[in-house]
């Protein structure tokens, strides 16, 4: 079980005051992970708390930069992944991302990308490759 509070902190003349921002603390694995929830709004707040809770009950990874990584920079781990173990599809690979996933996904977050949204986008890898 989390629970929601706002944050206290001490003011330059020494008065204590509380921050406008709510704050979420839940467990996982027995350790207490603290996340802002970034509004000051309760009920967002509790929200956001409740969809932790799910996803740590789901066996979901939740570290703070979970839902910042972007589309972009898990395909430059990709990119990175094949030049360094050598990898001899690396020119075909880079070839079908920088040509038809980045430009579709690249600024996106990569949590928000769903399975009909590469429907719309259409698959690329369906046509014979071929340099041009």
């Amino acid at each position: 079980m989390g629970m929601i509070y706002k944050r206290r902190y001490k003011r330059k003349d020494g008065t204590m005051a509380e921050s406008a921002v709510w704050w979420i603390k839940y467990y996982r694995n027995g350790v207490p992970m603290r996340e802002s929830a970034e509004t000051d709004k309760e009920t967002v707040a509790r929200s956001l708390l409740r969809q932790r809770e799910g996803d740590i009950e789901r066996g979901l990874p939740i570290t703070p930069q979970t839902n910042r990584c972007t589309v972009g920079q898990l395909l430059d781990d990709v990119l990175n992944d094949y030049t360094v173990n050598c990898k001899r599809s690396l020119v075909t690979v880079t070839y079908y991302i920088e040509r038809n996933v980045r430009p579709y996904f690249g600024d996106r977050r990569a949590v928000s990308v769903t399975t009909a949204d590469i429907r719309a986008m259409g698959y690329p890898f369906n046509r014979s490759f071929r340099f041009v």
